[in-house]
């Protein structure tokens, strides 16, 4: 459940935000999809690790689940940044960090394939807010399908 379902709950509940997001504008057709596949690729590296410690410790509460989620959503957004700018200083382009927040998170998100629609015009703010939601909201639906209906995670002895 934890190794397939997470990553799927991922990607569907990023392409319904998304898909809201943007309000079905034709501008770019795939976003959704896009967003949707990084969102199972984060989930697979960021939320199936935060899950599994979580279910192993017992943690029970829809309120723990919902702020690891959004702990967990908000790891990739970290590390684009922290690898985009240590790029850019490793690479001498320090002209580049001059061109200010707005332009350099564009500049950043673009380098990983992050389409600028899904910023909106909120810069660093919707880079941060749009995946803590979508990792709290995918938490709190891992949490009803999984936890409080009493599935039990597997664990390997």
């Amino acid at each position: 459940m934890l190794a397939i379902g997470l990553p799927l709950m991922a990607g569907g509940v990023t392409f319904c935000v998304v898909e809201i997001w943007v309000g079905f504008e034709a501008v770019e057709p795939r976003v959704g999809l896009i967003a949707a596949a990084l969102a199972a690729i984060c989930a697979s590296f960021a939320g199936i690790p935060a899950a599994h410690w979580a279910a192993s410790r017992g943690v029970r509460r829809l309120v723990q689940w919902i702020a690891l989620g959004a702990a967990a959503g908000l790891l990739p957004t970290l590390m684009i940044l922290c690898a985009g700018v240590s790029g850019l200083v490793l690479r001498g382009r320090f002209s580049a960090l001059a061109m200010g927040p707005a332009a350099l998170i564009s500049y950043l998100t673009r380098a990983v394939g992050v389409p600028d629609i899904l910023l909106r015009g909120s810069g660093l703010a919707g880079l941060v807010v749009l995946p803590v939601f979508i990792g709290s909201l995918t938490a709190g639906v891992f949490w009803l399908s999984a936890i409080r209906s009493g599935a039990r995670l597997q664990r390997r002895q």
